[in-house]
């Protein structure tokens, strides 16, 4: 579970990282040097584009901590940084932003407690690992089917308001940017969750 945990931030990490850096770039670029005398044409050469520095995560989670106490900082670190990454993508003029961030808000406020539900899963998951029954491995696929869907029709119903409030345009934007986020967020967990395991006595 604590891998889980340092897991999901490393990748809102990455993902606010790579953004900003890529920003950050474009900013630093060097302006066009000043007219100088005419020299001989170099030979050209074919630039390999270098390895961007390795970024440190945003958040450090202390190993030695509870797992209920690395939970919270979760929870409140993947909303701020969550919040960040979709600032720099939306590009919102200020009459946009004054209407887009009070609905992400209460979409944010909504999409938590399912995020909730779903770290639950997971914990009942990894107590009940061991012991898997029938009835425990098809429970936790159906409240997994049921969070899923509760995301799609939170997503579906923030988008009609962000439409009348925007623009559909500036409202699809948005799906796109937070689909991205939780599938990057869902394969970090997966990559880091056993598969269910086999019924006892099946072949390996």
């Amino acid at each position: 579970m604590k891998r889980l945990v340092a897991m999901t931030v490393a990748i809102l990490a990455l993902a606010a990282c790579a953004t900003k850096g890529a920003k950050e770039s474009a900013a630093a670029a060097p302006a066009p040097p000043a007219a100088a005398a005419p020299a001989p044409p170099a030979a050209p050469t074919r630039s390999t584009p270098s390895e961007a520095p390795r970024q440190p995560p945003l958040i450090a989670l202390d190993p030695s901590l509870p797992v209920s106490s690395q939970i919270e900082l979760l929870r409140s670190d993947v909303r701020l940084r969550k919040k960040e990454i979709v600032a720099q993508a939306m590009q919102l003029t200020e009459p946009e932003a004054a209407a887009f961030w009070p609905i992400y808000n209460d979409y944010q406020s909504a999409r938590a407690k399912i995020f909730d539900r779903r770290l639950e899963i997971v914990k009942t998951y990894a107590a009940s690992y061991d012991d898997m029954t029938v009835a425990g491995a098809t429970k936790i696929t159906n409240l997994n089917f049921a969070l899923d869907d509760a995301i799609r029709q939170l997503q579906e119903t923030t988008f009609k308001r962000l439409s009348k409030a925007t623009s559909a345009q500036t409202a699809a934007r948005w799906v796109q940017i937070d689909r991205q986020l939780e599938a990057l967020l869902t394969l970090q967990i997966s990559q880091n969750l056993p598969l269910m395991p086999k019924p006892v006595g099946a072949a390996d």
